[in-house]
């Protein structure tokens, strides 16, 4: 069924503080999935993004949330949200390619093992399913899975720590690296 809908979904995974409030989580990271569906009815959206509902471990999440419309317009406004003017950011990130138990240990530290104070910021691993045009994109997935880190924080003199964290965090993902999403990169001096 995937590969039928291949072209209109994108999948996505979070290791996350959520900005709202949870039932039933107690607080500090959550493990957030979810997909989005490019279609032009809400029926396509659903039969795109239904495969979902057979995930094995659908039954620990703590919410759901079916399909719902939107507009790019109310996309940005969440960008906008959860990029918040004049925080500092550190970012990274890289296509990988490789055995999945592998990748998975290697970005364990970006899940995980975050120096104290980290308050904001996310792990996120994007999934792209095969697509027949992706290298016509503008943006495509290289390698199917994107992993990468943006650390949110607001000191300048903390710039340091999370640069040296995020290079640290980031080394064990590199012999599964096969290119890097500029646009997600950290390109100060």
């Amino acid at each position: 069924m995937w590969s039928e809908r291949a072209p209109d979904v994108q999948l996505y995974a979070m290791s996350m503080i959520p900005p709202f409030p949870v039932p039933g989580h107690d607080g500090g990271f959550a493990f957030v999935t979810w997909g989005m569906a490019f279609c032009d009815t809400p029926e396509e959206s659903a039969a795109a993004l239904a495969p979902l509902e057979e995930c094995p471990y659908i039954d620990q999440a703590l919410m759901i949330s079916g399909p719902q419309p939107t507009v790019m317009s109310e996309q940005y406004e969440f960008v906008k949200e959860i990029h918040p003017e004049p925080m500092r950011y550190r970012v990274d990130s890289a296509w990988v390619s490789g055995p999945s138990a592998e990748i998975v240990t290697s970005v364990e530290d970006l899940v995980a093992h975050r120096p104290a104070g980290a308050a904001a910021g996310h792990t996120f691993f994007q999934f792209s399913l095969p697509h027949p045009d992706a290298r016509e994109m503008a943006m495509f997935l290289e390698t199917g899975c994107l992993v990468g880190v943006y650390m949110i924080y607001d000191r300048p003199e903390d710039d340091e720590l999370w640069r040296n964290w995020s290079l640290e965090a980031m080394k064990p993902v590199e012999p599964f690296t096969v290119g890097q999403y500029w646009g997600d990169s950290d390109q100060s001096p």
